[in-house]
Protein backbone atom coordinates (compact mmCIF):
# COMPACT_ATOMS: atom_id res chain seq x y z
CA UNK A 1 0.00 0.00 0.00
CA UNK A 2 3.03 2.30 0.61
CA UNK A 3 3.45 4.31 -2.49
CA UNK A 4 0.43 3.81 -4.59
CA UNK A 5 -0.96 6.59 -5.61
CA UNK A 6 -4.17 6.58 -5.10
CA UNK A 7 -3.56 5.42 -0.92
CA UNK A 8 -2.80 7.42 1.58
CA UNK A 9 -1.58 6.29 4.69
CA UNK A 10 -3.06 6.55 8.63
CA UNK A 11 -1.09 5.79 11.47
CA UNK A 12 -3.65 4.40 14.23
CA UNK A 13 -2.53 3.83 17.87
CA UNK A 14 -4.24 1.01 19.88
CA UNK A 15 -3.55 -0.08 22.94
CA UNK A 16 0.07 0.74 22.58
CA UNK A 17 0.63 -0.52 19.51
CA UNK A 18 1.44 1.99 16.63
CA UNK A 19 0.07 0.74 13.12
CA UNK A 20 -0.68 1.88 9.56
CA UNK A 21 -3.17 1.48 7.57
CA UNK A 22 -3.91 2.38 3.57
CA UNK A 23 -6.85 3.92 3.05
CA UNK A 24 -8.23 4.95 -0.67
CA UNK A 25 -8.10 8.42 -1.65
CA UNK A 26 -11.37 9.92 -3.10
CA UNK A 27 -10.66 11.86 -6.76
CA UNK A 28 -11.30 15.50 -5.24
CA UNK A 29 -7.97 14.72 -2.67
CA UNK A 30 -5.80 13.45 -5.57
CA UNK A 31 -6.36 16.82 -7.47
CA UNK A 32 -6.61 19.30 -4.18
CA UNK A 33 -5.18 23.37 -4.65
CA UNK A 34 -2.23 22.29 -3.18
CA UNK A 35 -1.09 19.86 -5.52
CA UNK A 36 -2.41 22.34 -8.66
CA UNK A 37 0.00 24.71 -6.85
CA UNK A 38 3.00 23.00 -5.86
CA UNK A 39 2.51 21.55 -9.41
CA UNK A 40 2.54 25.11 -10.72
CA UNK A 41 5.96 25.99 -8.81
CA UNK A 42 7.74 23.33 -9.69
CA UNK A 43 9.42 24.65 -12.66
CA UNK A 44 13.25 24.10 -11.97
CA UNK A 45 14.08 26.33 -14.82
CA UNK A 46 12.03 29.39 -13.33
CA UNK A 47 14.41 28.60 -9.70
CA UNK A 48 17.98 28.22 -11.93
CA UNK A 49 17.06 31.91 -13.95
CA UNK A 50 15.85 33.46 -10.62
CA UNK A 51 18.65 32.53 -8.57
CA UNK A 52 21.23 33.60 -11.82
CA UNK A 53 19.63 37.12 -11.64
CA UNK A 54 19.99 37.21 -8.25
CA UNK A 55 23.61 36.12 -7.82
CA UNK A 56 24.77 37.84 -10.92
CA UNK A 57 22.40 41.31 -11.08
CA UNK A 58 22.00 42.09 -7.17
CA UNK A 59 24.34 43.67 -4.50
CA UNK A 60 23.12 40.74 -2.16
CA UNK A 61 24.31 38.99 -4.81
CA UNK A 62 27.42 40.08 -5.54
CA UNK A 63 28.29 40.01 -1.99
CA UNK A 64 27.17 36.43 -1.34
CA UNK A 65 29.58 35.25 -4.16
CA UNK A 66 32.26 37.38 -2.94
CA UNK A 67 31.72 35.60 0.42
CA UNK A 68 31.64 32.06 -0.98
CA UNK A 69 34.76 32.97 -2.65
CA UNK A 70 37.06 34.02 0.23
CA UNK A 71 35.78 35.29 3.84
CA UNK A 72 38.82 37.50 5.01
CA UNK A 73 38.61 39.52 1.70
CA UNK A 74 34.70 39.89 2.39
CA UNK A 75 35.30 41.10 5.52
CA UNK A 76 38.16 43.10 4.85
CA UNK A 77 35.67 44.75 2.03
CA UNK A 78 32.93 45.61 5.14
CA UNK A 79 30.80 42.72 4.18
CA UNK A 80 28.56 41.17 6.88
CA UNK A 81 30.02 37.66 6.44
CA UNK A 82 27.75 35.96 9.29
CA UNK A 83 24.81 37.09 7.19
CA UNK A 84 25.57 35.46 3.82
CA UNK A 85 26.75 31.84 5.83
CA UNK A 86 23.35 32.27 6.56
CA UNK A 87 21.48 32.92 3.93
CA UNK A 88 22.38 30.32 0.83
CA UNK A 89 21.45 27.78 3.45
CA UNK A 90 18.21 29.41 3.84
CA UNK A 91 18.24 29.28 0.73
CA UNK A 92 18.81 25.34 -0.80
CA UNK A 93 16.73 24.77 2.41
CA UNK A 94 13.42 26.22 1.42
CA UNK A 95 14.79 24.63 -2.42
CA UNK A 96 14.86 21.16 -0.95
CA UNK A 97 11.92 21.55 1.22
CA UNK A 98 9.98 22.56 -1.84
CA UNK A 99 11.19 19.88 -3.99
CA UNK A 100 10.05 17.07 -1.36
CA UNK A 101 6.78 19.45 -1.06
CA UNK A 102 6.47 18.45 -4.62
CA UNK A 103 7.64 15.20 -4.75
CA UNK A 104 4.61 14.20 -1.84
CA UNK A 105 2.22 16.64 -2.80
CA UNK A 106 2.12 17.10 -6.54
CA UNK A 107 2.79 13.65 -7.75
CA UNK A 108 2.55 10.50 -5.12
CA UNK A 109 -0.27 12.35 -3.39
CA UNK A 110 0.68 10.19 -0.24
CA UNK A 111 3.44 9.86 2.26
CA UNK A 112 6.02 6.95 1.60
CA UNK A 113 7.46 4.36 4.42
CA UNK A 114 10.58 4.74 2.02
CA UNK A 115 10.52 8.11 0.86
CA UNK A 116 12.95 8.27 -2.32
CA UNK A 117 15.89 8.99 -0.99
CA UNK A 118 19.06 10.54 -2.41
CA UNK A 119 17.47 13.33 -3.65
CA UNK A 120 19.68 15.71 -1.97
CA UNK A 121 22.78 13.63 -3.05
CA UNK A 122 21.93 14.41 -6.62
CA UNK A 123 21.27 17.58 -6.06
CA UNK A 124 25.14 17.95 -4.46
CA UNK A 125 26.26 15.59 -7.46
CA UNK A 126 24.50 18.08 -10.00
CA UNK A 127 26.10 21.52 -8.77
CA UNK A 128 29.42 19.75 -8.57
CA UNK A 129 29.37 18.97 -12.43
CA UNK A 130 27.48 22.53 -12.95
CA UNK A 131 30.09 23.72 -11.37
CA UNK A 132 27.85 25.83 -9.03
CA UNK A 133 26.22 27.83 -11.82
CA UNK A 134 23.03 28.26 -11.48
CA UNK A 135 21.96 28.15 -15.83
CA UNK A 136 24.61 25.00 -15.71
CA UNK A 137 22.84 23.06 -13.03
CA UNK A 138 20.01 22.61 -15.88
CA UNK A 139 21.76 20.82 -18.41
CA UNK A 140 23.75 18.86 -15.46
CA UNK A 141 20.38 17.80 -14.21
CA UNK A 142 18.97 16.57 -17.97
CA UNK A 143 22.20 14.87 -17.80
CA UNK A 144 22.32 13.22 -14.84
CA UNK A 145 18.46 12.45 -15.47
CA UNK A 146 19.40 10.84 -18.84
CA UNK A 147 21.63 8.37 -17.30
CA UNK A 148 19.57 6.86 -14.92
CA UNK A 149 16.58 6.44 -16.92
CA UNK A 150 18.83 5.09 -19.58
CA UNK A 151 20.37 2.70 -16.88
CA UNK A 152 16.54 1.39 -16.10
CA UNK A 153 15.35 1.11 -19.62
CA UNK A 154 18.34 -0.66 -20.40
CA UNK A 155 17.86 -3.35 -17.26
CA UNK A 156 14.20 -3.43 -18.45
CA UNK A 157 15.55 -4.70 -22.21
CA UNK A 158 18.28 -6.75 -21.34
CA UNK A 159 20.44 -8.21 -18.58
CA UNK A 160 21.95 -5.17 -17.27
CA UNK A 161 21.48 -4.43 -13.42
CA UNK A 162 20.46 -0.48 -12.14
CA UNK A 163 23.98 -0.58 -10.46
CA UNK A 164 25.60 0.94 -14.05
CA UNK A 165 23.82 3.63 -13.68
CA UNK A 166 25.12 4.29 -10.05
CA UNK A 167 29.04 3.16 -11.39
CA UNK A 168 28.08 5.83 -14.43
CA UNK A 169 27.31 8.97 -12.21
CA UNK A 170 30.10 7.89 -9.77
CA UNK A 171 32.42 7.91 -12.83
CA UNK A 172 31.51 11.33 -13.76
CA UNK A 173 31.32 12.72 -10.06
CA UNK A 174 35.08 11.06 -9.63
CA UNK A 175 36.31 13.20 -12.90
CA UNK A 176 34.50 16.73 -11.69
CA UNK A 177 36.05 15.94 -8.51
CA UNK A 178 39.04 14.95 -9.72
CA UNK A 179 39.51 18.30 -11.80
CA UNK A 180 38.72 20.41 -8.77
CA UNK A 181 41.07 18.83 -7.10
CA UNK A 182 44.01 19.24 -9.56
CA UNK A 183 42.93 22.82 -9.92
CA UNK A 184 42.73 23.52 -5.88
CA UNK A 185 46.91 21.66 -5.72
CA UNK A 186 47.79 23.04 -9.02
CA UNK A 187 46.95 26.99 -7.59
CA UNK A 188 49.20 26.07 -4.11
CA UNK A 189 51.61 24.72 -5.95
CA UNK A 190 52.28 27.46 -8.00
CA UNK A 191 51.46 29.80 -5.05
CA UNK A 192 53.96 28.24 -3.19
CA UNK A 193 51.85 27.01 -0.44
CA UNK A 194 52.71 23.40 -0.71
Amino acid sequence: AYGDQHMRVEKIVDEGRTMTRAIPLDEKAKTSEMAIMLGALNDPNLYSYLLYFYLFFTHQGYELRITGLNREFARYGGIHVKRYVLIPMLISGGLHGLAGAVSIEGSHYCWWKVFPGGMGWNGIAVALIAKNHPLGVIPAAIFFAYIEAGAKSAMIHSDITIEIASIVQSIVFFLITAQVLYNFFHYRMRRGYA
